[in-house]
């Protein structure tokens, strides 16, 4: 087999099933008695395990191995694990996970796990001698007993997993007779099923017993029994260069289109324009079907969590529960990617900053364990993200110490403007977990970077919250276009709640919008007041940042359109309400704004 083709899958597939593994040892943890954190833990090892076997990677097999003994000493002794065995497991997943990468550079000797190992072999005990009853006295065929073997759907590696079966097989008697052979399993038609031979002694049960340890096998059949063959769903890893470069030229279709659109627009074809609204729909169709393709759950990212929130908060000495919700919730593979480390500065702050000793939350009349909950949810075109604590909140009086901040006017947003300061910290030392004033300025840089925007409520004695509001997409969005003085501007549509007539008195600062007063923004058109339109009004755009809201004023409202998005290179002095360029289908530039900045700045 040529293992090349199949190191960036087995990576892809090992992480997968490694972060499985440590949700699992978790909750373990919590229910020391389950049997299913304890079997789906063996499943892991195990698939792991014949994937790194198949590839030549001995000194992870052997690791893996070996963490598969001790699971099945406590299962067969109905043991449940000490605090000390779970420490065990989760140090195995550490080092499995470094494991890999050494395995796919190419350097599976270096992967030095001998203590671990001992430990291992320690806590399982002496081997205890196999029961003869695994014998049977049936006299086998001299042609060999017949076996059929049919692979979970859309099994990764489905070539190796047989192969793995096999090696199972082969330790009970001699194999013969494969069908399909071997080297018909990388045709892409293979779909897990497959027969063969053995010459062997054992029991059916004992056969059965042996190929299921394989791993990814859903029935095995001795005798002449026939599987049926299940219809398979046919499932691609695809390289995400590949995708991106996709995704792009689908942008360039969709720039492309409004350009033919223009045309047919000035020659009054109805032949063109009927062809003109096919094409449309089609790259429509087309450019949905390419943006779900990039599309993955924020479940992914959740699965990084619940480690490190349970190794800090002991290392910290706080009792902290971490509640995730809206794991499938969809996002742009690009962000999701990135989301991790925003997410993980967020929870060390609320666990070191926000979460309190428990004796302090029993003398506050809390519950010792503090909550930390994680949740995700669709607003329109945006995905929004929320952290949130039930601790301490944040402290008004410290961060007005340090900053000399007034809470005076413009409330929560002006102090996430004050902490989000580079360097700006309440902690009185830097230690390894805070204290370096870099957190939440991540988080939110980070944020704007990709076209969102983040928010902070918090009340001292109840809890702080962070809200990420964040495009479901960074390739193609849907745009608002407006026009101020011959210059035209794009408007995220996900921030738009409705245009509006806005009256052109002078000192006129703010209009009734659904029963509430939403004040004018003039960002684009400072010192403009009555502009001499006979109409006596002009074009506002109401958006809409976490329920604040303003009315945009503009000179012209152009149309919606759907833009792909590019960074700007912007040069020193450039507004900070500008947040992207695009290219329209006239060839000219538009540059993007960002609501968030622009509400912010209406702040007294």
């Amino acid at each position: 087999m040529d293992s090349d083709k199949y190191i960036s899958l087995f990576v892809s597939e090992s992480r997968e099933h490694l972060q499985q593994c440590t949700a699992q040892v978790l909750e373990w943890e919590r229910s020391p008695t389950a049997v299913e954190p304890r079997d789906a833990l063996f499943r892991a090892f195990h698939t792991v395990k014949g994937m790194a076997a198949t590839l030549g990677f001995a000194r992870l097999t052997e690791l893996l191995h070996t963490a598969e003994h001790l699971l099945a000493r406590l299962r067969d002794e109905g043991r449940p694990p000490t605090p000390g065995i779970i420490d065990l497991y989760f140090r195995v997943v550490d080092v499995a996970e470094r494991g890999v990468v050494l395995a796919a550079s190419g350097e599976d000797e270096r992967l030095d796990a001998m203590v671990l190992l001992t430990e291992l072999e320690s806590a399982a005990g002496p081997q205890p001698t196999e029961s003869p009853r695994t014998r049977s006295s049936v006299t086998t065929p001299p042609e060999g007993r017949p076996i059929r073997v049919q692979l979970r759907s859309g099994v990764a590696m489905p070539a190796a997993r047989a192969a793995i079966v096999l090696r199972c097989a082969e330790s009970l008697g001699e194999v013969m007779a494969v069908d399909p052979p071997p080297e018909q399993w990388l045709a892409d038609d293979f779909d897990g099923a497959f027969s063969f031979r053995i010459r062997t002694e054992a029991s059916g049960d004992h056969i059965r017993r042996v190929i299921m340890t394989a791993g990814e096998v859903t029935d095995v059949r001795v005798g002449g029994e026939v599987i049926p063959r299940p219809k398979v769903k046919r499932q691609v890893k695809v390289d995400m260069d590949r995708l991106d470069r996709l995704v792009r030229l689908t942008g360039e279709i969709v720039v492309a289109r409004g350009r033919v659109a223009a045309l047919i627009d000035e020659l009054k074809d109805s032949r063109l324009e009927d062809a003109g609204h096919e094409m449309s729909r089609l790259i429509a169709d087309l450019q949905a079907a390419v943006l779900s393709a990039r599309m993955a759950p924020v479940g992914e990212v959740y699965q990084r969590f619940s480690r490190p929130v349970r190794d800090l908060s002991r290392q910290l000495g706080k009792s902290v529960r971490l509640e995730l919700s809206g794991g499938e919730i969809e996002l742009d593979r690009v962000i999701l990617d990135e989301l991790g480390e925003p997410l993980l500065h967020l929870l060390r702050n609320a666990i070191d900053h926000g979460i309190e000793d428990p004796t302090d939350r029993v003398a506050a009349g809390k519950l010792a364990e503090g909550v930390i909950t994680v949740s995700a949810h669709r607003e329109r075109n945006a995905a929004v993200i929320t952290v949130g604590d039930d601790g301490r909140g944040i402290d008004e009086e410290a961060v007005k110490a340090r900053s000399g901040w007034s809470a005076s006017g413009d409330g929560s947003s002006g102090l996430l403007e004050v902490i989000a300061q580079p360097g700006f910290s309440t902690a009185e030392a830097v230690t390894n977990v805070s204290g370096r004033g870099v957190g939440i300025d991540a988080v939110v840089h980070w944020a704007r970077s990709r076209g969102g925007t983040t928010e902070l409520a918090t009340q001292r004695g109840v809890g702080t919250t962070v809200t990420l509001r964040l495009p479901l997409s960074v390739a193609i969005i849907p745009v608002l276009l407006v026009g101020v003085t011959g210059q035209r501007f794009a408007v995220p549509l996900g921030f738009v709640s409705e245009t509006v007539r806005l009256p052109t008195e002078e000192r006129l600062k703010e209009i009734a919008f659904r029963g509430e007063r939403v004040p004018i923004l003039e960002t684009l058109t400072p010192g403009r007041g009555k502009n001499g339109d006979p109409r006596h009004w002009r074009p506002g755009v109401v958006i809409n940042v976490g329920g604040h809201r303003a009315a945009l004023a503009v000179d012209t409202l152009l149309g919606q359109e759907d833009i792909v998005v590019g960074p700007v290179d912007a040069p020193r002095g450039t507004p900070a309400w500008i947040n992207g360029a695009t290219i329209l289908a006239d060839g000219r530039p538009v540059l993007i704004l960002d609501p968030a900045v622009l509400i912010q700045g209406e702040a007294p």
